[in-house]
This record gives structure tokens, C-alpha cells and sequence, in this order.
């Protein structure tokens, strides 16, 4: 199926700036609408509180989100500028996750930001994490660092034969399809032996897709190393993975794929559970 209905994630964070401009380059590449989602935020008062606060201070308040809400339209305007994409900006009101997820439902994928631990206002409490549990959408993440471009360029494909890789897997044919270079990467003899028996190889030859393998003999652990080392080392500007294959609370307490590349992705990751 083509990728025809973008969303992107907009909110104040300087960064945004920059994911609106890889949005633009990916969703003009698909010949996709774009549309760009902002949630906007309520105040946060405790109900013993409300009365004890001056009608003056609940004013600015409300006038300081309005702003908040006007800044982000205008950046999601100016990113498109230019572009002969067809684009809306949509401003909703309730929790982000939830809100956030409902709104992806109508679209063939999401691009969101990464986690940003160091920034006090990404629109209050943001993560990309419930988003791969509510949306039932694939996600591009962006790293809150860097500038990065689309242009059908060099993919990495993350392969551990599990059920949220091949879904990643096939979110991302359409993309997959018309890139210069598709690096499937995998870690671990059981890795390496589900590679040998040529299954995948055949599969994505049905696609079209001329790809090359690459394993590497490492424990579990040094997969999330191996597949951003691959993606530097080769320029790649996507890396496709499923997220997690294990439970959140495993890996919270081991570790895993999923958790590392989302703490320390160097490149926009397409990602799908």
C-alpha cells in the first residue's frame, strides 16, 4: 500500500523546525498529504486551587498558551512554505498521548520527535513510547539533535526475525521500494541462521527490493551499537525497526533494542509494534 496521509507531530520545541523539514521532503517524496498535528495544553490547576487564584493571573495563563498554539502554526506554515504539498494544520485540545494517538489512526504514518530529557516544554509529559502501543501506526522518530533530509536515500533495516520486525519490515515497503540502498542488519547466530535459509532474501526479491545482508556474531546487547554503526558508517538517513518485541517492563529492567535506540538514535527511526 503507498503512503498517501502524513501526520507530523508539532509542538514548541526548537527542534521541530527541522522535523517539519524531513516531514516536507518525506511526504513530497510519497506525493502524501501532510498534515501537522499541535495538542494544545490546559491549564494545570489543582482543583483546591482554583478559586485562590486572581482572574488576572488565569488570563495570562490562557493568553500564554494561545501564543504557544499560534508559534507552533506558525512554524508548521512556514515549513511547508514553498512546497506544493497539500497541508493542514489541525490544533486539538485534551491529553497528548491520547489525543495524539486518536489523530494518527487516519493517517499511513506518523512523524514524531524524540524524547528530549533536556527540554522543560515539549507541549508537557511527551514520549513517542505510548504512541506504539495506541496508534496501531507505524512512527518516524526524529532526534531532538541534528538536522537530517529524505530523499529516498540509503536505509538500515534492524532483522530479528519477531513479530513488530516484520511489521516495521512491511510498514516500510513503500519507502523501501525507491531507495538507493537497503542494508538489512541483524545480530546473533540465530540471526544469522534465520538469514541462511533464505527466506527473507525471497520474500523482499518478490518486492523488487535488491538488498544486501549483513550479520554480525554479538551478544543481544551490542545490536542497538551495531545497527547505528551500520547507519553511520554507510550515511544511511533511516533506520526501520519493530519496537518492542519484549515487554516495556523487561526492557526497562534489561535493557533492549527498543529502549537504547530510543535514548540514543543518530537518524530519523522508522519503528512499528
Amino acid at each position: 500500500m503507498a503512503i498517501k496521509d502524513l501526520l507530523v507531530y508539532v509542538d514548541n520545541d526548537e527542534q521541530c523546525a527541522n522535523r517539519l523539514q524531513f516531514a516536507v521532503q518525506m511526504a513530497t517524496h510519497c506525493e502524501a498529504r501532510l498534515s501537522g498535528v499541535y495538542v494544545r495544553r490546559q491549564l494545570e490547576i489543582p482543583s483546591y486551587a482554583d478559586v485562590q487564584i486572581p482572574q488576572d493571573v488565569l488570563a495570562a495563563g490562557e493568553k500564554q498558551l494561545m501564543e504557544m498554539s499560534g508559534a507552533a502554526r506558525n512554524t508548521f506554515q512556514k515549513g511547508v512554505e514553498g512546497s506544493s504539498l497539500d497541508s493542514e494544520f489541525h490544533q486539538l485540545k485534551g491529553v497528548l498521548p491520547e489525543v495524539l494517538s486518536t489523530s494518527m489512526h487516519y493517517a499511513d504514518l506518523a512523524i514524531v520527535a524524540q524524547r528530549h530529557p533536556g527540554q522543560g516544554d515539549l507541549n508537557v509529559h511527551y514520549s513517542p513510547e505510548p504512541l506504539l502501543f495506541q496508534a496501531g501506526r507505524p512512527l518516524v522518530i526524529v532526534p531532538h539533535t541534528g538536522e537530517f533530509t529524505y530523499s529516498s536515500g540509503k536505509v538500515v533495516v534492524a532483522w530479528n526475525t519477531s513479530a513488530p520486525s516484520a511489521r516495521a519490515l512491511h510498514d516500510a515497503l513503500p519507502l523501501l521500494r525507491h531507495a538507493a540502498q537497503v542494508l538489512v542488519v541483524s545480530v546473533g547466530k540465530s540471526q544469522q541462521a534465520a538469514l541462511a535459509d533464505g527466506s527473507l532474501a525471497r520474500h523482499l526479491t518478490q518486492h523488487g527490493l535488491q538488498v544486501e545482508y549483513r550479520n554480525f556474531d554479538a551478544a543481544d546487547s551490542e545490536a542497538p551499537e551495531a545497527v547505528l554503526s551500520v547507519a553511520g558508517e554507510t550515511g544511511s538517513e533511516l533506520i526501520v525497526m519493530g519496537g518492542y518485541g519484549h515487554t516495556r517492563f523487561r526492557e526497562l529492567v534489561l535493557g533492549g533494542m527498543t529502549r537504547a535506540l530510543l535514548e540514543s538514535m543518530t537518524v530519523p527511526v522508522l519503528m512499528s509494534h
